[in-house]
């Protein structure tokens, strides 16, 4: 599914430029208004008006239709899906969540803690209704994003029609329902970013504090929920915000003083804990890497690597399987011994499927990624050959 962004460019006589998706506006000395042009001076003075104009009598026929659509879909048949929970690796083991949630969110080393936390808190605190929470929550972010969307469209000079037109195709799509439907990271994720766009053109254009905040809050739950959002992309923004003129370098550092902390204290944390700062980096982050650069070796191949001494027996034995084999890799790296959290002592879940914030997995993953590093210094076609295939 798509993603809202915007794009912030200086120009040589001091102006702005801004970009979202295709849409884009030129930040001088007018500003898109639906129905019209205002005025508006840049530099610390006043706004004529406020950018992107919407009436209440849209944003409500945009929400009776979010909220009608969801009722004849429900009609239809379309339920709220939970079953990624039992299975899907990012998230911690239901009943490590139910009865350990604490601790087992201290010790996460694979992925950010937020969205872990989320449904750790519903299914804690509301074991009843944990589904019930899920799937409001994720209507909440639905509607969030429609309102957003044509209030985005709106401040970057698209006409009202078409605005209003194309948000309501993505409203009833069946692309965004099925995404709705699904216990998954990837929607809250959309949601996040639509809102922080809109903030980041309402800080750019006003330079209100409140707009800056919301904006650099909405980086930070990005971050705390998906680790390819890191500390250096939040660390990047900031500095790049500095450039709006409006806003200022000491405004933008004060209003994302808090936001910043609040992301660096996973990185702490998992400094201090694993050493590393890189979350999933220890167990599937080896396993991702001997993937690409190892394994497309042919097996004879990779057999006299490990005979001669140059690669272990890791690979070899399934150990670097996308799904390890456990049961070889036992020959090749022993179990740990336990630490007393389940998180991390025990590889399997209860629903059988395999917990990658095990330790043992981790031990493994660095052993498969000093084996590609191997591979990759001795056949380096191969490595970029796989990184082409994924690009």
């Amino acid at each position: 599914m798509g993603f809202a962004y915007i794009l912030l460019t200086r120009g040589e006589d001091g102006s702005s430029s801004c970009t979202a998706g295709v849409l884009c506006c030129r930040i001088e000395g007018k500003i898109p208004e639906f129905g019209g042009w205002s005025e508006m001076k840049l530099l610390g003075r006043p706004v004529g008006a406020q950018c992107g104009y919407s009436t209440w009598r849209e944003l409500s026929l945009l929400a009776a239709a979010f909220v009608l659509s969801r009722i004849l879909y429900y009609a239809a048949g379309v339920r709220f899906d939970t079953a990624p929970l039992n299975f899907y690796f990012q998230y911690i083991d239901p009943n490590l969540l139910r009865t350990d949630l604490w601790r087992s969110l201290h010790y996460l080393e694979q992925q950010p803690p937020l969205f872990n936390f989320y449904l750790g808190a519903a299914l804690r605190y509301f074991p009843a209704y944990a589904t019930v929470v899920f799937h409001l929550t994720h209507l909440l972010l639905g509607l969030a994003i429609t309102l957003g969307l044509y209030l985005l469209m709106g401040r970057m000079g698209v006409s009202r029609r078409i605005a209003l037109v194309l948000t309501l195709i993505h409203t009833v799509s069946p692309a965004s329902v099925l995404y709705e439907n699904q216990l998954f990271y990837e929607y809250a994720l959309a949601a996040l970013m639509c809102l922080s766009a809109l903030f980041l053109h309402r800080y750019a254009s006003g330079g209100r504090s409140l707009d800056g905040f919301c904006f650099f809050c909405c980086l930070a739950l990005l971050s705390g929920i998906r680790s390819i959002y890191h500390l250096a992309w939040f660390a990047l923004l900031i500095a790049y915000t500095c450039y709006i003129p409006r806003a200022g370098v000491r405004r933008t550092i004060a209003v994302a003083l808090l936001p910043f902390a609040f992301v660096l204290s996973f990185y702490l944390k998992n400094l201090i804990l694993f050493h590393s700062i890189v979350a999933g980096g220890s167990a599937y982050g080896g396993v991702n890497l001997a993937n690409m650069a190892a394994l497309p070796l042919s097996p004879p191949e990779l057999e006299k690597l490990a005979a001669s001494g140059r690669i272990s027996q890791a690979i070899t034995h399934g150990a670097c399987d996308l799904v390890p084999d456990l049961g070889k890799a036992a020959d090749v790296v022993p179990p740990p011994s336990l630490t007393g959290v389940p998180l991390v002592d025990y590889c399997f879940k209860s629903s059988g499927t395999l917990n990658f914030n095990c330790r043992w997995l981790g031990e493994i993953g660095q052993l498969c990624a000093n084996d590609a590093r191997t591979v990759v210094r001795l056949h380096p076609q191969i490595y970029l050959r796989s990184v082409y295939q994924n690009v």
